[in-house]
């Protein structure tokens, strides 16, 4: 399934081992990519009602491809490097009296295993976790993506004191005044101080001005059997095709984002047949368009096969292997976490924060990013500019940054209220 050039030379070659059986990679690929080029796209069984998982979102956060990579049976295949001689093995779920009463009720087995569950079963408590850092800046700066990473190269620019943090990987150049944690997700804001956890544990940082910029995500749709493998985010899609993964045959897709023909065309470049576009929104398109049907289920086990469409009474089946969610979500977890603003747009059909013209969510704290990349990197310049004070009446480079000749007149980019 994976698509090489024939002149790549042998030293990108990385050899693994996939439960006993040699797998070849590439270097820069993760364990996941590698599996799902060599034909594997069953990762895991779920712990609690022991279903196949498989890849999904691409950013560690919806666990469905954690697997046993030399001993460590909880890795991220999607977020872990493949090395020589690495050992990858299916997470296999360990049985235990808990994990044998859930899958009683999962098959409606009789309702008492479910109450002996409950009432004899105590939970693990979490335990307590430590702060084991602290940082201090002038501004914080949460998402390395393209909002985040132009108001940190902003900030750098004009020597201002800053730190950026993303929950993956980071790609900034660094000043003396400036730092990057990568790696890391911000879970929490209590005025001018975030709390984030890493791999290490808590750490805190102190800001005088926050940027949040976590952007957009795709986000499913709820349906019966929405978990097998074979059914992704648009996000995990690209990336394959990105790394000359060919993620299936004949893919259906589902969303009204408005770039469903965009990422058909797409698909069909790299050699998949698209089945048709289950989409809200009418337009003439040269593919076959479901409009307003619904998912009904998923037909399929260890793969995808086929899916169920609806609408009122009208029943189709449409054989696939490949399901694509397209519709994006913006990430505004922190937004109402410091207790921002959101509206609902209807052409989006999404949640946007609502912002006042300095794109100001709250007191010192800004949001910056649009579903458009240029307007995403105009909008974190715009928030760099504005969090270090240089919007001033007379300062030209603001106004030529913004595109604007009169200070009175500021265009305003994405949705405000």
């Amino acid at each position: 399934m994976r698509k090489r050039d024939l002149m790549e030379k042998n030293e990108h070659i990385v050899n693994i081992k996939f439960e006993g059986k040699n797998i070849i990679a590439y270097k820069g690929e993760t364990v996941a990519e590698a599996l799902f080029a060599n034909g594997i796209d069953f990762f895991m069984l779920s712990k609690k009602y022991f279903r196949p998982r498989g890849l999904f979102c691409k950013d560690g956060k919806c666990g469905q491809c954690k697997m046993d990579i030399d001993g460590n049976r909880n890795a991220l295949a999607c977020r872990t490097f493949v090395r020589e001689g690495m050992s990858v093995k299916r997470n296999i779920p360990e049985l235990s009296i808990k994990d044998l009463l859930n899958f009683s009720f999962y098959l409606n087995l009789p309702f008492f295993f479910f109450l002996l569950k409950n009432l004899f079963i105590k939970e693990n408590r979490v335990q307590e976790r430590k702060i084991i850092e602290e940082y201090s800046a002038e501004i914080l700066i949460i998402g390395g993506g393209s909002a985040g990473n132009s108001a940190f190269n902003t900030i750098r620019k004009y020597g201002g004191n800053a730190i950026l943090v993303n929950d993956g990987p980071i790609s900034v150049e660094l000043s003396e005044n400036t730092l990057a944690l990568e790696n890391t997700t911000i879970f929490s804001i209590e005025g001018k101080t975030a709390y984030g956890i890493s791999d290490k544990g808590i750490i805190k940082i102190n800001a005088n001005k926050i940027i949040i910029a976590t952007g957009s995500y795709n986000v499913d749709r709820p349906f019966k059997n929405n978990d097998v493998p074979g059914i992704m985010l648009y996000s995990e899609v690209k990336n394959l095709i990105e790394k000359n993964i060919k993620p299936g045959k004949n893919a259906v897709i589902i969303g009204s984002s408005g770039e469903e023909e965009y990422i058909a065309n797409f698909l069909q470049s790299k050699g998949v047949n698209v089945r048709g576009i289950i989409t809200e929104n009418l337009y003439r398109s040269k593919y076959e368009l479901f409009y307003f049907y619904k998912i009904e289920k998923a037909i399929g086990y260890r793969k995808l096969n086929a899916i169920l469409i609806g609408k009122g009474k009208i029943l189709k089946k449409i054989q696939c292997d490949l399901l694509i969610f397209t519709d994006k979500c913006k990430n505004l977890d922190l937004v109402l976490n410091v207790n921002g603003r959101i509206a609902y747009s209807k052409e989006k059909h999404s949640f946007f924060p609502v912002r006042d013209k300095n794109l100001a969510i709250a007191k010192d704290i800004y949001y910056a990013g649009n579903f458009s990349e240029n307007e995403s990197l105009r909008e974190g310049e715009r928030a760099a500019i504005i969090a270090l004070n240089l919007m001033k009446k007379k300062n030209e480079r603001f106004l030529e940054i913004v595109g604007v000749k009169d200070e009175n007149n500021l265009q305003i980019y994405g949705y405000y209220r």
